[in-house]
């Protein structure tokens, strides 16, 4: 028997969301890139909203890009962290279609969501004994 890795999200999905967050965010704003981990998402999440007029709405049907920080985006390039302009939410959606892309407050967010996962409870009580059986989603909330 051999154990099979299946990621619950497409790493490479995940890995474009992380450059994004790098390489768009805005510096000039305090405050850090941060992943949250939650029973039903995943999310990425970078000071700064869209630069240069960008709406989510047009990212997504076309190869636009606007570099808030262009010695960044051309470092990330030549380390082939990026490879072609304006073609990082295409390549989470193909990896991920159900990714969301949010502007809140003075953030940008990507959202993954997760499969929810059923596992089996088992109550003992104070005596060690099995109260009933039950069933409840998988792993609680917690930020990375």
């Amino acid at each position: 028997m051999i154990r099979i890795e299946v990621p619950e999200i497409n790493p490479d999905a995940i890995r474009e969301a992380v450059v994004n967050a790098f390489c768009h965010r805005n510096y000039y704003l305090y405050g850090s890139i941060d992943i949250a981990i939650y029973q039903d998402r995943v999310e990425i999440r970078s000071p700064g909203k869209l630069y240069g007029g960008l709406i989510i709405e047009r990212i997504i049907k076309g190869n636009v890009s606007e570099r808030r920080n262009e010695l960044i985006a051309e470092l990330l390039h030549r380390i082939h962290m990026v490879e072609r302009w304006g073609r990082g939410i295409e390549k989470i959606l193909l990896a991920e279609p159900e990714t969301r892309f949010i502007e809140i407050g003075r953030q940008f967010k990507t959202v993954f969501p997760r499969k929810v996962i059923r596992t089996p409870q088992v109550e003992i009580n104070r005596t060690g004994t099995k109260n009933n059986e039950r069933t409840e989603e998988s792993s609680g909330d917690f930020k990375a």
